[in-house]
């Protein structure tokens, strides 16, 4: 290797670094806060407020080893606490949902217990500083009572609509209880629905149509949806799922199309034994049938509690994670597409338990989630707020790179392919219109071309960007096995530049480089080196000798769309056989191969992600799909062009094929 393409190496290998730096020290991030308030603090539920602060909902005890009592916390718009207050009586008293009023205060659901044994529905009102300015239990007198109110909704009358439990009336050991009040707290009707079972309302929210849509379980067990008329009526009821399986709807949403979409766990029935419960989605339409319902989640145990609707249609759901952790439990995130397919997840937390309980979308497009922790130093669990942007990420630090699934966005990807195939054609015909072989005629376009470029334009681009001279090997002799010297410096600079690309375009903060830079070198070496290996080594012994390359064009495109569009597309080197012996035949069954073992490594990288090992999983599978449908791309000095010029219809396969699990990855998975 000469001085100046050493020199050009290493400006390229600086840009890379000095790109890598500048936009992760720049990244910005939002926040996380926490809310030590006695012990054994829990969130259940909260809102954005109308001054674009929070409110926040749950219970704590305000000595170790008392009754809980119910808790609300006012903070600005960054999370700063602005008041706190406790609500109930001697015994538990517990908030789980809570509302804005016109007026703006708040109207409050919970449980509580007017002696150790007597459970009601309780609803209170306060005003905008926390102030009780009414409060109501709904039981039948005289009986001993085990009630629970889970969610409150504002209703189009300017009323009220909470759903919960109760053992007190009904068909079962416990029942769908659903009470319509009035504004001032007065019940107007209620009614119950259920199974000889257990059966209990988590989630309630008023359809288009002014009927009631509860969500829960069934039996003890069963994933349901309860539709109402406008007056409490049941219209239909339907189960979702394994019977044999424990789960669990949480969280209700009307979707875009009128539909339903339900976030709560399932488990899957092995033959002898339901296995660990997934985050499961379940989307509807608007009579209840089933549309599509989808799981996320690892080898453990995953519990998702809050789903909303994402701007772009898809999904998210929060709650919690042991598969995918650094301590007991942590904050999991799911986003997935209008279809249900996983496109990325995010974790937070600590050494010790993070639990989501609520998530709702703010008003400046970013995501609040709520729950509770015990991770951050203190004695008990604390109340817990983080803060993400759009794209659902967190503060660097409290994201974990070694667990998180890159994806990249579709947009992008059609980007970075275009501008690809863009400077790999503009190339070659430029270097056509350049370069001109004595004794062959040119093309029309390359004559036209030629006559419009300057003659140091010529000159420089014959002697430096000629796909032939740059990808050109004399014939030698050697070992098939071992590489030359130039074959090493071109691994050892492949290597690094797709380690630090994929390293660039999957953490959120340069300190977090050391985490996945080993993890994507190996998998890079596996990928790119073995793959390389066995095909040279296979094209020496069959007498053709070939060699591992530097690639300037592709080097620069490589660069180029992981700094424009955060995916890494092109190949900084190529495999370049002696032109002289290299029969088409010999070329294409090479570039067919090179795809074909690229496909059968994203198959591994695949199984890995699915079986919980996210980033390995999808970062090989991101370098193995991007690499095979770039290699079936008809434009020299790419495989696809060996593979069109010997057999077009296998090119067509191997094409369809590659971008079909191309367009699968970016949309789909």
């Amino acid at each position: 290797m000469n001085s100046r393409r050493l020199i050009i190496v290493i400006g390229l290998l600086g840009l890379l670094f000095f790109g890598f730096v500048s936009q992760n020290t720049l990244a910005s991030y939002e926040w996380i806060q926490t809310y030590p308030l006695g012990f054994g603090a829990q969130l259940r539920s909260m809102v954005q407020t109308n001054d674009g602060g929070y409110i926040l909902a749950g219970h704590t005890q305000l000595q170790n080893g008392t009754d809980n009592q119910a808790l609300l916390v006012k903070t600005d718009s960054s999370g700063k606490t602005q008041w706190n207050r406790t609500y109930g009586g001697p015994y538990t008293n517990e908030a789980h949902s809570i509302v804005q009023t016109s007026d703006g205060g708040y109207v409050v659901a919970g449980v509580t217990w007017p002696t150790s044994a007597d459970g009601h529905f309780w609803v209170f009102k306060v005003d905008v500083s926390g102030n009780t300015i009414w409060s109501d239990t709904y039981a039948y007198r005289g009986r001993i009572h085990n009630d629970n109110a889970w969610s409150i909704i504002k209703t189009n009358d300017g009323g009220y609509a909470v759903v919960g439990m109760t053992n007190n009336f009904g068909s079962g050991d416990s029942d769908f209880w659903l009470i319509k009040i009035n504004s001032a707290g007065k019940k107007e009707w209620n009614s119950t629905y259920g199974t000889p079972g257990i059966d209990i309302a988590y989630s309630v929210i008023q359809g288009s149509d002014g009927g009631y849509v509860m969500t829960g379980r069934e039996n003890g067990h069963q994933f349901v949806l309860v539709k109402t008329d406008s007056s409490g009526n049941k219209l239909w009821n339907y189960t979702y799922g394994d019977p044999r399986v424990n789960s669990v709807g949480y969280s209700l949403i009307q979707t875009s199309d009128g539909g339903y979409a339900v976030g709560g766990y399932t488990a899957s029935w092995n033959g002898t034994s339901s296995t660990p419960y997934d985050f499961w989605l379940v989307k509807t339409d608007s009579n209840g049938l089933m549309q599509w319902n989808k799981t996320y989640g690892g080898p453990k145990e995953e519990i998702a509690r809050s789903v909303v609707q994402t701007e772009d249609g898809g999904y998210l759901l929060a709650g919690y994670t042991e598969s995918f952790l650094s301590g007991k439990q942590n904050v999991y995130l799911v986003n997935a597409n209008s279809q249900g397919y996983f496109r990325w997840n995010q974790t937070y937390g600590g050494p010790g338990t993070d639990i989501a309980n609520s998530l709702i979308r703010t008003s400046d497009g970013g995501y609040l989630i709520g729950g509770d922790t015990d991770s951050f130093g203190y004695h008990t669990s604390a109340l817990l707020l983080i803060k993400t942007d759009s794209k659902g990420f967190g503060p660097p630090a409290e994201t974990n790179p070694v667990t998180s699934v890159w994806m990249p966005q579709p947009t992008n990807a059609a980007a970075a392919t275009v501008t690809a195939v863009i400077a790999a054609g503009g190339a070659s015909i430029l270097v056509a219109a350049a370069t001109v072989t004595p004794g062959l005629p040119m093309d029309d376009l390359s004559q036209k071309i030629r006559s419009l470029l300057p003659d140091a334009v010529k000159s420089w681009l014959a002697s430096f960007m000629s796909s032939k001279r740059k990808l050109a090997v004399d014939e030698k002799t050697g070992s098939p096995f071992l590489p030359t010297k130039s074959e090493v410096i071109a691994y050892v600079i492949s290597i690094a530049v797709l380690g630090f690309s994929f390293s660039y375009v999957k953490v959120d903060s340069i300190s977090q480089i050391l985490l996945v830079l080993p993890m994507i070198i190996g998998t890079s070496i596996l990928v790119g080196f073995v793959k390389t290996f066995i095909l040279i080594a296979y094209s020496r012994i069959q007498g053709v000798w070939t060699e591992y390359k530097l690639w300037y064009l592709g080097l620069a495109t490589f660069l180029i769309t992981t700094f424009l569009f955060k995916v890494p597309f092109s190949s900084p080197c190529r495999s370049v056989h002696y032109e002289p012996k290299a029969t088409k035949r010999l070329s294409a069954v090479i570039s067919s191969a090179e795809v074909l073992i690229t496909l059968a490594f994203a198959g591994i990288f695949y199984l890995l992600l699915r079986m919980g090992y996210n980033a390995l999983g999808s970062v090989g599978l991101a370098m193995c799909l991007l690499g095979a449908f770039f290699d079936t791309i008809p434009v020299p000095p790419m495989n696809g062009k060996a593979i069109f010029d010997y057999s077009k219809p296998l090119w067509i396969a191997l094409f369809a094929v590659t971008l079909a699990l191309y367009a699968y990855w970016l949309l789909l998975i």
